[in-house]
């Protein structure tokens, strides 16, 4: 582990032109590396190494994978087909609970200001990675409230290419919230969201809904563009339809780790027309959905609920040890490595 560490540390630093601290972390007398060739073969090793190295291996990958990124506006044609095969192969090779840790580097090759070559490629690894069963839907789901505001975003860029893909990308990131009292108005919403639907009629239609569902974060990262636009609308009815939506999904909502992305969006906007509309009714109306989604905000049940299942476990923990410890004593054969600390936090927390 400790020299594929050192490998995966030199590969990036080769490919990010620091070629001196990879000599250093190769230990090397002398290292050449030619510009284009040298970074073609280094991104070809990269490709096959991630298909043979499996998940086990991809920790260290993922380290490399910014700067083998980076090579994808690569000018030289030879550079940029073998970063893109690089860049597929790190994805593919990856467990895909990992797709957290892709995250970053994939929102970063997304930003408006990038090349339309590294957006549509950045948007191509995006779909290798729900494409993984439904273990990849579940991962890239639950980081709905990050991705789909740049999806929809880019339905707007400059590129015709990049707003057809982003598109079909922000449709099918909808379908992922899973939640069957939405699906029948994912295409309307994407519309809104896109510019290209009325804005009073998609919300008109979206407060007949009588949401049964548990209402979780990929759903209200859904339904959000559409509750903004809504509610800064200088429609009072839109306004009022916006803040029945707010109120009828707040009352679903059970988790504050749901809430959170979008609290300061959703709050700031719900107490505004609840102090500031001129009609009592849409007034009151928008001050209880302010009230039933800050509740959560606020309480956070189920973190009292983890909290005291933490403390369960703590216990459990230290109870084991002392067994272990006891069995020691007594001379039995048993030679258990004690778990660090921190690696035990981490596993509690979860």
């Amino acid at each position: 582990p400790h020299a594929a560490a050192v490998a995966s540390s030199a590969l990036r630093s080769l490919l990010l032109g620091r070629s001196e601290e990879a000599r250093v972390l190769l230990a090397l007398d002398e290292l050449l590396v030619i510009p284009v060739e040298g970074d073609a073969a280094l991104l070809r090793g990269l490709e096959h190494l991630a298909k043979t190295i499996g998940p086990g291996g991809a920790p260290l990958l993922i380290r490399v994978l910014v700067a083998s990124l980076s090579k994808v506006e690569d000018k030289q044609s030879q550079v940029s087909s073998a970063a893109i095969s690089a860049t597929e192969a790190i994805v593919t090779c990856c467990d895909p609970f990992a797709f957290e840790a892709l995250l970053p580097a994939l929102t970063a090759s997304l930003d408006a200001r990038r090349s339309p070559v590294m957006k549509l490629h950045a948007l191509r690894l995006l779909r290798l990675s729900w494409k993984r069963g439904k273990d990849g839907e579940v991962a890239v789901a639950e980081k709905l409230p990050e991705l789909l505001p740049i999806a929809t975003s880019l339905c707007l860029d400059t590129s015709a290419d990049v707003r057809s893909v982003a598109a079909e990308t922000a449709d099918v990131l909808m379908g992922l919230s899973g939640n069957a009292d939405l699906e029948p108005f994912l295409d309307e919403i994407l519309g809104c969201a896109k510019g290209s639907r009325d804005v009073s009629k998609c919300v008109r239609d979206l407060a007949e809904i009588v949401f049964v569902q548990r209402v979780s974060a990929p759903a209200l990262a859904v339904v959000l563009p559409v509750l903004l636009k809504g509610l800064k609308s200088r429609n009072a009815r839109t306004q009022r339809q916006a803040s029945i939506i707010a109120e009828n999904m707040g009352g679903l909502v059970s988790a504050v780790a749901d809430v959170r992305p979008f609290a300061p969006q959703l709050l700031p906007l719900l107490k505004r027309v609840s102090e500031e509309a001129a009609d009592p009714d849409l007034r009151a109306v928008a001050g209880r959905a302010h009230d039933s989604i800050a509740r959560v905000a606020e309480e956070d049940t189920t973190g009292a609920v983890r909290k005291e299942l933490r403390a369960v476990l703590e216990m459990s923990v230290t109870e084991a040890e002392v067994a272990v410890a006891g069995a020691l004593g007594g001379g039995r054969d048993i030679a258990l490595a004690p778990c660090p600390a921190h690696v035990r936090d981490v596993v509690l927390d979860h």
